[in-house]
C-alpha cells in the first residue's frame, strides 16, 4: 500500500494540473502554457492530454516545432485519431513555412502517417501524409540510391495518392 500512495498522489497532482491547464487554454493563456513543461511525461491518459493542451498552445503561439514535439509526446499506440492528424498537420505546416528542421518535420509527419495507417492501411489521410513525408525526405537527399529508397512505393492500397508531378519525376529518375 505504501508503494501505491506516491503513485496516487502523483496522478492526483497531474489531474489537478490538467484541469488548470484546460482553464488556461480556454482563457487564451497560450504563452504561459507553451512555455511550461507538462505535469508528467508518460503514457497515462492525463499525461497525453496535458501534451495535447501544450501542443495546441504552441500552435496558437505559432511555434510549430514546439507543437510537433508536444504532439509526438501525446502520440501512443491506440491514441485518438485527432493526435496523429494534428501531428501530421503541424509537421506539414512546419515544412511549408520553413519552421524548424525539415528532415525532423518530415520524420514526424511520417510517424503520424504510420499511426494513421496502423489500424487501416488504406487510411486516406495516412496515405497522403506518408506520400508527402517521403517526398520531402527524398527532396532533402542528394540524387542517387538513398533518394530512391526514400521514395519506396507506398503499399498498393495507397496508390491513388500517387503520382503527383514532382513525385512522378523523382520516381522516373530512380533505377
Amino acid at each position: 500500500m505504501r508503494a501505491l500512495l506516491p503513485l496516487l498522489l502523483l496522478a492526483a497532482c497531474a489531474t489537478q494540473r490538467l484541469d488548470a491547464d484546460k482553464t488556461l487554454l480556454a482563457q487564451g493563456e497560450v504563452a504561459r502554457l507553451a512555455t511550461q513543461p507538462p505535469p508528467c511525461a508518460d503514457a497515462r491518459p492525463e499525461c497525453r492530454q496535458a501534451q495535447e493542451i501544450r501542443a495546441e498552445a504552441c500552435r496558437r503561439q505559432g511555434d510549430l516545432p514546439c507543437a510537433i514535439t508536444a504532439w509526438q509526446a501525446a502520440l501512443a499506440p491506440g491514441s485518438p485519431r485527432r493526435i496523429p492528424l494534428n501531428l501530421a498537420a503541424a509537421a506539414q505546416d512546419a515544412i511549408s513555412t520553413g519552421a524548424g528542421d525539415p528532415a525532423t518535420n518530415a520524420a514526424a509527419e511520417l510517424t503520424a502517417a504510420d499511426a494513421l495507417r496502423a489500424g487501416n492501411p488504406a487510411d486516406p489521410a495516412g496515405c497522403a501524409h506518408a506520400a508527402s513525408a517521403r517526398l520531402t525526405l527524398a527532396l532533402l537527399t542528394p540524387p542517387g540510391p538513398t533518394r530512391c529508397a526514400r521514395l519506396a512505393p507506398l503499399p498498393a492500397v495507397c496508390r491513388p495518392v500517387l503520382p503527383r508531378p514532382l513525385a512522378a519525376a523523382l520516381h522516373r529518375s530512380c533505377p
